[in-house]
């Protein structure tokens, strides 16, 4: 796949093209008009015209060649026509962000220009034209929301077998597998499960009809066919079962996973106060800490977060992916040297509805692809050195992602760091290397190794001080450490009064203020932020027991700090 070019290593005529085509739902044409005395490009209403440069038009029409050869537009569907690929649409966003004037003056509009060219006026919206007279500011964020292109990466679909990077063989084993676990399905059908075009696979049903792989078991809609396995492919289905059970989505190659994750990847967001305000806005965090947690997630790199038990390490860490942009895609399955990867995970990966699937038909999404939330994979205690490796099912013959790679583009979370069942040394020097080159390298179940991209952020959560954790070479990999230390008076209660009124508790301010001095102050017990849900739960099942209003008095209170804090201990 194509590396996207830095927008400032383009051409100012370059930029412009490109920025037109995105106004018009990325196509574009050179056409000679009375009105350029010459030819230029045109998108719409709009044209790349500048009456105080003459030689302006015709540069922008020589710039369409270049772009073509950066694989940023391709020629469209007639003769000077031309459109953008999804790597000009990606380009396209970074330019939008960074309008400068300089487009204003040379996009003209088609109404009779004055002494200075007038601005453009028009986008395409899904709903209609919007007409662009607001701040140049809230031009380019309507016109980022209008376009679709905020969703960042936009795979497209492939037209033909080659640009799936996949072989004919493996696809037809796979059309074959389908058929098999269903009896009979026509053409479309076959195309909704595998995610490829009904116009790629026509010539291999063909071809698997001529080799009685295949027969017609009746006819569809619209010129389709009903297609069933004869004797010889239901054969041929059971051995390529034995070989690789796989029978979903097709897979994408592993070269373009690793462009993916370097398109979506967190660390070129740098998310700002704003963001991290909204993260953060259902739960209770102290400015003080925000202002802690800021750099360190704006930075994009590793961290320990770390303190006593019970005050919220864990909550926090879990809201970090939320700083950063909503959703990414990723591909159902991975394909390498002939061996499948299973990718997508319903138990960390959360499928999300996206503009972009609304507006197919513009943007010609690969459906190989999933969208998703950013993915936030959280491992305690279980945590073995085997799952940070592929995992091979020896029956199916299917491989399964790591631990890390299904954390790509979002967030690993180590939770209760160093009651792992492996030794933490063992794994920190695991990662230490991956750390530092941001690539990792696994073994396929045919021995081969693979580089992967290392795409997170890795977040260890410990009740342990880091430096017992880890020697001095590997905390210099993991930069930023934050501690979270319990909660002052003010803030535990803040948050018993937050507690008590989310769970319908009356709880006057005495009877908390007798809670503090007689069960914290006065034996020196530490408080816990954790304390002020846990108290408040057994006070509502004393309640609800008892059959008696929800409202926390002194003798319940007690009743329930005997009950947690005799499991726990009296001081912790």
């Amino acid at each position: 796949m194509h590396t996207i070019a830095a927008p400032e290593s383009l051409k100012p005529e370059e930029q412009d093209v490109v920025r037109l085509a995105a106004r018009n739902s990325g196509k574009l044409e050179i056409a000679t008009r009375s009105d350029t005395r010459g030819p230029a490009v045109r998108a719409g209403k709009d044209k790349l015209y500048n009456l105080q440069d003459p030689n302006y038009a015709q540069k922008c029409c020589d710039a369409i060649s270049e772009l073509i050869e950066l694989q940023l537009l391709r020629v469209g569907d007639a003769p000077k026509q031309y459109e953008l690929t999804n790597f000009g649409w990606q380009l396209s966003r970074k330019l939008t962000t960074n309008t400068t004037e300089d487009e204003q003056q040379n996009v003209s509009n088609e109404e009779p220009s004055s002494s200075v060219p007038p601005q453009v006026s028009a986008l395409p919206t899904p709903a209609n034209q919007a007409t662009w007279n607001s701040s140049p500011s809230d031009s380019q964020e309507a016109l980022i929301s209008a376009l679709g292109l905020d969703e960042g990466f936009l795979p497209e679909e492939p037209n033909t077998l080659a640009e799936t990077g996949l072989n004919a063989t493996f696809v037809e084993d796979l059309i074959l597998k389908i058929i098999q676990t269903v009896g009979s399905l026509t053409g479309k059908q076959i195309s909704e499960r595998i995610c490829l075009r009904v116009a790629i696979l026509e010539d291999l049903f063909t071809d698997l009809r001529k080799r009685q792989y295949l027969a017609l078991a009746g006819s569809a809609m619209l010129g389709d066919h009903i297609y069933q396995l004869t004797d010889q492919g239901r054969e041929r289905a059971r051995v390529a079962t034995q070989e690789c059970a796989y029978s979903g989505p097709a897979p994408v190659p592993l070269d373009d996973y690793a462009d993916s994750v370097q398109a979506q990847t967190i660390r070129t967001e740098k998310p700002k106060r704003d963001r991290l305000e909204k993260a953060f806005s259902d739960i209770n965090v102290e400015p003080e800490m925000l202002a802690k947690l800021g750099p360190a997630i704006s930075a994009g790199k590793g961290m320990f977060i770390y303190g006593p038990p019970g005050n919220g390490k864990t909550t926090i860490a879990q809201r970090i992916t939320r700083c950063f942009g909503q959703n990414i895609l990723v591909p159902h399955a991975i394909i390498e040297d002939g061996q499948v990867i299973k990718f997508f995970d319903a138990s960390c990966h959360v499928p999300v509805e996206s503009t972009a699937s609304k507006l197919i038909s513009i943007s010609n999404l690969d459906r190989r692809w999933i969208r998703i939330r950013r993915p936030t994979v959280v491992v305690g205690g279980e945590l073995t050195m085997d799952s940070l490796e592929l995992y091979h099912d020896p029956v199916s013959h299917v491989s399964g992602a790591s631990l890390q790679l299904k954390s790509n583009c979002g967030s690993l979370l180590i939770d209760d760091f160093g009651r792992q069942q492996v030794n933490p040394t063992e794994l920190l020097n695991r990662w230490i290397v991956p750390l530092e080159n941001r690539i990792d390298y696994l073994s396929l179940a045919n021995g081969k190794k693979i580089e992967v991209p290392f795409e997170q952020l890795i977040i260890f959560s410990t009740n342990l001080e880091p430096c017992e954790l880890a020697d001095d070479a590997f905390l210099r990999r993991i930069p930023f450490k934050i501690e979270v230390g319990a909660p002052s008076r003010q803030e535990f209660t803040k948050l018993f009064e937050t507690f008590a009124k989310k769970s319908k508790i009356e709880c006057t301010f005495d009877v908390l203020e007798y809670l503090i001095s007689q069960h914290f102050d006065s034996c020196d017990r530490p408080m816990r932020r954790c304390h002020a849900r846990d108290l408040l739960d057994q006070v509502a099942h004393f309640c609800e027991y008892n059959e008696l209003p929800l409202v926390a008095t002194n003798d319940i209170l007690d009743h329930a700090v005997n009950n947690y804090f005799t499991a726990v201990g009296n001081k912790e």
